[in-house]
């Protein structure tokens, strides 16, 4: 018996490079068969994948996003605090959401999440008007994103990550940072100030090895600066899952914090570069986003 629930794709045309019209192909074959109703359609510009899926959510009882974590945030928010479920095609550099949930990077295996997966909620960061899925944060990780997107915008991958923030290093400089609330009063000087509400950025660099989006919490990670090449013999502990065992690494849990900056910081979200803030109101949602997860996807 086919399953009666109704499926919108919404695809990044950049989502498998170039690969568009094989990659329908695939879809309509692979979730025909097991939906009764698939539908298709490709966005053209930023922003579009929301506006897209703001239109679906009163037909369509799964709305899947296909692309990197910055197409997922925006299909994600325009479904949020409905019945809707998001599903996920990983199609990005980094796939820091996919990877959480535990949902394969191979679009075949993919599509078996969606018609398989573990349907659980999970919880939603925000930072004043802006939701958030996977991470945020602002200084130098915001500064990467920044030129992650504008340096050769063809070129994508880990490796393109890892060279601009090799680049970016010791030219940026450190800010101070306040933080307050929940009993928390912490002054420091940083590069770094994230706000992980899964463990890793993407491309397996864990931010916070101790993040659970069902916790109904944030984990806010600080990290100072350390000279460059220090910093280089340190950079194994990212995606070890140990930088949390680094004397420049902080972390706290919250709910509800807010943090002031000594001046203007760039900012990212779920891969998105944001604009730049002197002071943010940080707060959680807990479970309000209805997702489907891989069968590894631990939904307690």
């Amino acid at each position: 018996m086919m399953d009666s629930r109704r499926v919108l794709v919404i695809a990044n045309p950049i989502a498998g490079i170039g690969r568009k019209h094989n990659y329908k192909k695939i879809i309509e074959r692979e979730l025909g068969k097991h939906f009764k109703e698939v539908y298709i359609e490709f966005s053209n510009s930023k922003g579009e994948n929301h506006t897209i899926a703001k239109k679906g959510k009163d037909y369509f009882d799964i709305i899947v996003a296909f692309g990197g974590d910055g197409t997922i945030n925006e299909v994600g928010t325009a479904i949020l605090g409905s019945n809707v479920t998001l599903g996920i095609i990983p199609g990005g550099s980094g796939n820091g959401l996919a990877r959480g949930l535990k949902i394969p990077l191979e679009i075949r295996k993919a599509l078996e999440v969606i018609k398989n997966g573990k349907e659980t909620f999970i919880d939603v960061g925000k930072m004043d008007e802006i939701y958030f899925f996977n991470v945020a944060g602002f200084g130098f990780d915001a500064k990467i994103a920044r030129e992650f997107n504008s340096y050769l915008p063809q070129a994508r991958g880990i490796a393109k990550y890892v060279y601009c923030g090799l680049k970016e290093y010791s030219y940026f400089q450190p800010f101070e940072v306040e933080v307050e609330g929940e009993d928390i009063l912490y002054k420091d000087k940083v590069m770094i100030v994230a706000l992980a509400n899964f463990k890793e950025y993407g491309g397996k660099a864990i931010i916070a090895p101790f993040a659970s989006p069902k916790d109904g919490k944030l984990e806010l990670c600080l990290l100072r600066k350390i000279p460059f090449l220090e910093a280089l013999t340190k950079l194994g502990f990212l995606f070890s899952g140990q930088i949390h065992t680094l004397p420049i690494y902080k972390s706290f849990s919250i709910k509800n914090v807010h943090i002031k900056f000594s001046r203007p910081v760039p900012s990212h979200y779920d891969g998105e570069t944001g604009r730049d803030f002197e002071e943010v109101k940080v707060s959680i949602f807990p479970s309000f986003l209805k997702v489907l997860a891989g069968k590894n996807f631990n939904v307690n």
